[in-house]
């Protein structure tokens, strides 16, 4: 049975550093996958790409990168026997999933359409390899509330996010380039409610 990992941290917080040496530290052979699923919109955001790029051609382990920026379900077929995967990350995929397309946002069928269709990929690659390593961004502090749209996505990623954590054997929280264990084994968060 494969290990979940969940990792999770503000924009720059180290979050992509720590999954790729946590990853690295394992000790299998490979192969090791890399899901990319960031979108070079802008300057920084290139900027961004190229250093994770160059991280990881430095890294001890040989990466092999899938760029996916949308239907991760259907590109879940690509990876058979992969020992590790790790996808940065969940929240561009679903920027990718949502500003992509033009639909009303504020629909349940559209919230329940898309967290599924997530959800359904992420649990296909799963069962495909022995670690899946999970990269997301916190989003749930200054977003402006009035816009349906951005609702939806902050509704969406609440939801991925609780599900992930639930299935999830190991889950961090990195700040300042430091991982803190939130959750160790398949029970409650360290912590808990």
């Amino acid at each position: 049975m494969g290990r979940l990992i969940f990792i999770s941290g503000g924009v720059r917080s180290g979050k992509s550093s720590f999954a790729e040496d946590y990853a690295a530290s394992l000790s299998i052979q490979g192969p090791f996958m890399y899901i990319a699923t960031g979108v070079a919109s802008d300057k920084e955001m290139a900027e961004r790409i190229t250093r994770h790029q160059k991280n990881r051609s430095l890294s001890s382990r040989e990466w092999r990168t899938v760029e996916i920026q949308s239907s991760i379900d259907k590109a879940a077929e690509q990876f058979k026997d992969s020992e590790v995967v790790l996808l940065d990350c969940l929240t561009n995929l679903v920027n990718n999933e949502l500003f992509g397309h033009e639909q009303n946002p504020d629909t349940d069928k559209l919230l329940d359409g898309w967290y599924q269709s997530i959800l359904d990929g992420i649990q296909k690659i799963f069962k495909k390899c022995r670690y899946l390593i999970v990269v997301t961004n916190e989003v749930f502090q200054d977003i402006p509330k009035n816009n349906p749209f951005v609702h939806t996505y902050q509704r969406i990623m609440g939801m991925l996010h609780l599900t992930l954590v639930s299935l999830a054997d190991e889950a961090y929280l990195v700040e300042f380039g430091r991982a803190v264990c939130m959750k160790h084994g398949k029970g409650e968060p360290n912590g808990g409610d």
